[in-house]
């Protein structure tokens, strides 16, 4: 009896140890500070940041709602995305594992399942886009009038270059009318402007559904989609402007139609004056016009184009008629090969990165112009 009750003693005093233990490694909750101090507060502004690409800030307040509530599936599947956007794959998603295990509702289950989608589509892994595919009808059998899941399934599929099932999702967005909705819309015309522009094959196929391209794209495409060598060997327009190449393409993909480019001399793409090219470096929209500017001249022998419109009034609310740019981008677009960025407002964008779809588009419009074909 004796041995029994010391036994019972000794698992008693064991389980309590064992109890401190958890207690002591249990994660400790925040008691909040202010009436704003909330996992919900600290969530939506942890998105807001997010969506500005703030990820610092938006992990502080995702963090911040985790001390509060460990337990909370919206701020682990916040933090879920902004480790994917840091680069780390594995605990992204081991994060979004957690969003999914702590979800309360249909709506936070889906929305971790959403998470997935834009985690599989954002490191492309092996079978990225099937793995995508499965968290979208999970998502879809938590709740089917969800937008963002058939909004981030479309920029998958967008992604994939499956366009037409893209397409389609973003519509779906729209017939529900329950958010997303401007955006959907947006990433359709991105899309079919993809659609337009779209090359069978060449540099142009891999770069029209880019957000930008660089210098490098843009000398592929000179050469590769605009035939610029024979168009200039057409117009008696040929240079050979530069016999040192610059170090900073050597190892390049596309160092042939850069060399080429930098032959021509197309302004835009000459050798920087440190004597680098800049081969990765974003190109802009006014920068894009003022290459099709130079190329229009070069085949029309014309000099005086390049001034052409200087002390005219600008036609857009963000060009300045004495902006370096001004004359290149009225040749543009009284040709109708450049026009406004945004319709609605007639603001051209100049400093905004011209995107391979676009970039594409004026291609075909120059060719129209100079018939090419």
């Amino acid at each position: 009896m004796k041995n029994r009750t010391t036994d019972v003693l000794r698992y008693l005093g064991y389980v309590t140890v064992v109890a401190v233990l958890l207690m002591g490694c249990a994660q400790k909750v925040r008691q909040p500070v202010s009436a704003l101090d909330t996992p919900e507060h600290h969530v939506e502004m942890g998105s807001r940041l997010l969506a500005d690409d703030k990820y610092d800030d938006a992990s502080r307040e995702f963090e911040s709602a985790l001390e509060l509530a460990p337990r909370y599936s919206p701020a682990w599947r916040g933090k879920g995305l902004v480790l994917g956007y840091g680069g780390n794959e594995k605990d992204a998603l081991d994060a979004m594992t957690q969003a999914r295990r702590y979800s309360k509702s249909p709506e936070e289950k889906a929305e971790a399942y959403v998470g997935l989608i834009r985690l599989h589509t954002l490191f492309k892994g092996n079978q990225w886009l099937g793995k995508s595919q499965a968290a979208y009808e999970r998502a879809l059998f938590a709740v089917r009038d969800l937008p963002q899941t058939y909004y981030y399934m479309g920029l998958a599929y967008k992604e994939a270059e499956k366009y037409d099932a893209a397409i389609e999702q973003f519509a779906t967005v729209l017939e529900l009318k329950k958010g997303l909705i401007s955006e959907a819309d947006e990433q359709i015309n991105l899309v079919q402007r993809i659609q337009r522009a779209l090359p069978g094959v060449g540099a142009g196929k891999e770069l029209a559904g880019r957000a930008a391209i660089t210098r490098a794209d843009c000398a592929a495409i000179f050469i590769q989609e605009l035939k610029i060598d024979e168009i200039y060997s057409r117009a008696d327009a040929a240079k050979d402007t530069v016999k040192v190449m610059p170090s900073d393409i050597q190892a390049h993909p596309l160092a042939a139609d850069i060399e080429q480019i930098i032959r021509m001399g197309v302004r835009g793409l000459e050798v920087l004056p440190d004597g680098a090219f800049r081969p990765d470096a974003s190109v802009t929209r006014a920068a894009y016009a003022m290459m099709i500017e130079d190329i229009i001249g070069t085949v029309i022998h014309d000099e005086a184009l390049s001034t052409r419109y200087i002390g005219q009034p600008s036609p857009f609310p963000d060009v300045a008629s004495d902006a370096p740019y001004f004359n290149a981008i009225m040749v543009c677009s009284t040709r109708g090969i450049m026009g406004a960025e945004d319709i609605l407002t007639g603001r051209f964008d100049p400093e905004g990165s011209i995107s391979g779809a676009d970039a594409l588009l004026i291609i075909r419009h120059l060719k129209e112009k100079i018939r090419i074909y």
